[in-house]
């Protein structure tokens, strides 16, 4: 069971509608993508980063290519979650800098300039 003064601050949200994503994210102080999956891409931390919210992630398949050194990679249980989270916490503004520079990376933006750069290498 969880202490009552800290279960006002926290949410375990399971699964939300597309339309709820965005709010949801933006009332985030932090996000925690806990997957023991092996993830070939993890679409919701990129989705936090670029909403400004710092991200702690399992270290697990794709995860760490995608996130980089953007977000704080712990292994999947409480204790690694937990101290993820402290770390985060402690230097938030720095977390929300390197996420939002790194969820740029996968804007449709520069996936078309890199797009783009292949095909013009391809082509000579």
């Amino acid at each position: 069971m969880i202490p009552k003064e800290i279960a006002e601050k926290v949410s375990f949200i399971n699964t939300l509608p597309q339309s709820d994503l965005l709010a949801s994210y933006q009332k985030a102080s932090i996000f925690i993508f806990p997957s023991e999956w092996h993830e070939p891409f993890g679409m919701p931390n990129i989705e936090a980063m670029a909403c400004g919210v710092p991200v702690v992630a399992a270290r697990r398949a794709a995860i760490p290519e995608v996130c980089g050194d953007a977000a704080i990679l712990v292994e999947p249980h409480v204790e690694g979650l937990a101290e993820g989270a402290e770390a985060v916490l402690e230097q938030r503004s720095s977390w929300v800098e390197r996420g939002l520079e790194r969820a740029s990376q996968f804007s449709w933006k520069a996936t078309a300039e890199k797009t783009r750069g292949i095909y013009q290498e391809l082509l000579g």
